[in-house]
């Protein structure tokens, strides 16, 4: 029997089958199905409509972190890279996009922290000509933030970012309108699931994966996810980033969809590993 090549696969899917009751602050709570996926290592931007993946006609939004106001278009995706001011704490940060025509917000941050490229976290943005560039960060040691919330303006059905220097303390939360928990997501999810993966590839999460700081900071995982909202009946209106501790949560090219055709993976036919999801 030929023996599969798995560092040939274009994508590693995680999938999550949550069937559990959501607690939330609401007197009703929702039951939630959601999945989510890892890329393939060094990938650091989404890459919902590419490849095949049968999403080309899904309008992906990416929030870039950068200082400038310039965005930057690749077919169905916008990196918007507009107003960020670095090395602060940007309060009621917008996200606006170009929808249709009309300069549209897609969501806020109640309080960001913008951090300048480092070993840490700053993926390659392509509105910058392809250097490192700004990233969020939540961190109380140098910020006094070790909570950022985003609001979108209109409900989403997918979420991705590029999670930078995962560790332990690091904690992603999603909600709906009315407050319903639909998962609680943390940097042990993700390694645990790596961990799965042959050493080999295993070992290409390693470490920041690009430009100036390629290869810094080895001893922590970096990674792109997927997060997608499989239940309509409750999407996605508040991504909250938190973190206990003295550490960061990095985090880079946060994007979404309002729609998708096909989970990546599933439609790619890659490999599927499923590990669990934690409930608050």
């Amino acid at each position: 029997m030929k023996k599969l090549n798995l560092s040939k696969l274009p994508l590693v899917i995680f999938s999550v089958i949550l069937s559990t009751i959501a607690k939330s602050q609401s007197a009703s709570a929702a039951g939630i199905v959601s999945t989510f996926e890892v890329e393939s290592p060094k990938v650091e931007t989404s890459q919902l409509g590419q490849n095949g993946d049968g999403n080309s006609n899904v309008q992906v939004y990416t929030q870039t972190f950068d200082g400038t106001t310039s965005t930057y278009n690749s077919g169905n995706q916008q990196f918007d890279s507009s107003g960020t001011k670095a090395n602060a704490i940007n309060n009621n940060y917008q996200w606006t996009a170009n929808v249709n025509g009309v300069n549209t917000t897609i969501g806020t941050y109640d309080k960001a922290y913008i951090s300048s490229p480092n070993q840490y976290g700053g993926a390659i943005d392509p509105t910058t000509g392809g250097s490192n560039s700004n990233y969020m960060t939540v961190n109380s040691s140098i910020s006094g933030v070790s909570t950022t919330t985003l609001t979108f303006n209109q409900g989403q059905r997918y979420f991705g970012l590029n999670w930078e220097a995962g560790d332990p303390n690091n904690l992603l939360t999603f909600q709906d309108a009315q407050g319903n928990v639909l998962g609680v997501f943390k940097s042990s999810d993700v390694s645990n699931a790596i961990s799965k993966l042959p050493a080999a590839q295993q070992a290409q999460y390693k470490g920041n994966p690009s430009g100036t700081y390629a290869g810094k900071n080895s001893s922590e995982n970096y990674a792109y996810l997927n997060f997608f909202d499989t239940d309509t009946d409750h999407l996605i209106s508040k991504v909250i980033f938190s973190n206990s501790g003295s550490s960061g949560f990095e985090n880079d090219n946060n994007s979404v969809a309002t729609t998708y055709n096909n989970i990546r993976g599933q439609s790619l036919g890659t490999l599927a590993v499923t590990v669990p999801f934690n409930f608050s």
